[in-house]
């Protein structure tokens, strides 16, 4: 079994096609991260936490942290998969490589072609932010993202 999270519906992005541009930040939800233990508690045979959003980098990394220290403490092999824009990551990478670096942690990011991907300046993030973004990776965890 895999629980799929989302943490907050906010955003770094203002893309075109995404529910999240609209969001500010005083009408954004957040999934308490008790309510992942209390999943987790009622089912302990999950496999992964599938993490999207809005964006899980508009969390701060202790949130994924505590869910890490609660896998670690209950001894469950449970895995987590973040799907992000990676944006914040290339921002600040020292932020997240520790994180990004955890043997849990799988990262998938994705890119779609046109104008309707934007950055929080709604400018647009091109095929060279992308590969930016994925060199950093690269470079500060060690593979590119799926």
């Amino acid at each position: 079994m895999d629980l799929i999270i989302k943490p907050t519906e906010l955003c770094n992005f203002k893309c075109t096609f995404c529910s999240s541009t609209d969001i500010s930040s005083e009408d954004a939800n957040y999934l308490p991260v008790e309510s992942v233990f209390e999943f987790l508690d009622n089912n302990p045979d999950t496999n992964t936490i599938i993490v999207n959003g809005g964006d899980p980098l508009m969390m701060k990394p202790d949130y994924y942290w505590q869910i890490i220290e609660y896998l670690d403490s209950h001894e469950m092999s449970t895995s987590i998969s973040f799907t992000t824009n990676l944006y914040p990551f290339y921002v600040n990478p020292d932020k997240w490589s520790k994180l990004f670096n955890h043997p849990r942690m799988g990262i998938t990011t994705s890119f779609q072609y046109g104008g309707g991907r934007l950055k929080g300046d709604r400018s647009v993030f091109t095929a060279e932010d992308f590969w930016n973004v994925s060199d950093a990776m690269l470079g500060h965890v060690g593979y590119r993202p799926g």
